[in-house]
């Protein structure tokens, strides 16, 4: 930790290029949350890129496809994916509704759970 006397502020940027995921606080001052953090996101299959998040994204859901909240809901279809974000369309009776989510927060909807 450091002191009051330290003039050194606590929060820095580190090394944007090639762990831009870090956040920026200073490894000296706080090692052990830098360590937690690093192996947190050091884990398997954690994009290290946007190309990457995108790329894996992208394996996950294709444009057109049904989907889900997690947690239930409406069903709705894939319009567009960017990185992370699954933009998704319904029906709310006669108006088309539309709204980003996070590709964690969706799953696919089976072909047994289609009403067609």
């Amino acid at each position: 930790m450091t002191n009051e006397t330290d003039n050194n502020p606590p929060f820095v940027i580190v090394n944007q290029h090639q762990d831009w995921w870090k956040p920026y606080i200073r490894a000296d001052a706080y090692p052990d949350i830098v360590d937690k953090i690093d192996n947190v996101m050091r884990r398997e299959n954690t994009p290290q890129t946007c190309a990457e998040a995108d790329r894996q994204t992208k394996e996950r859901f294709k444009r057109g496809d049904v989907v889900q909240l997690k947690g239930g809901g409406l069903r709705m279809t894939v319009a567009m994916i960017c990185i992370e974000d699954v933009t998704c369309q319904w029906f709310d009776g006669t108006k088309l509704d539309e709204h980003d989510f996070h590709c964690d927060v969706l799953r696919l909807v089976g072909p047994d759970e289609l009403p067609f």
